[in-house]
């Protein structure tokens, strides 16, 4: 329900940077973690992040995002 959407994102888990990724970087596992909220890439993609290529520098403990993998 549309109420719930709120309640929805902040329990759920994203990708985001375990550390400080350079441009260039091939993603590795050791590189990311899961954290709250959802609003990012969901763990259930990681088969789709890990492997790509970093297309500019990505903070520590950042969302990780499509915009960012090549």
């Amino acid at each position: 329900m549309p109420s719930e959407k709120n309640t929805r994102d902040v329990a759920r888990k994203s990708i985001v940077t375990a550390r400080f990724i350079p441009e260039g970087t091939i993603l590795t596992e050791d590189m990311i973690k899961t954290k709250r909220p959802g609003t990012g890439i969901p763990p259930t993609e990681i088969q789709y992040v890990v492997g790509r290529k970093i297309v500019r520098d990505v903070q520590e403990d950042q969302l990780l995002g499509w915009e960012v993998l090549g």
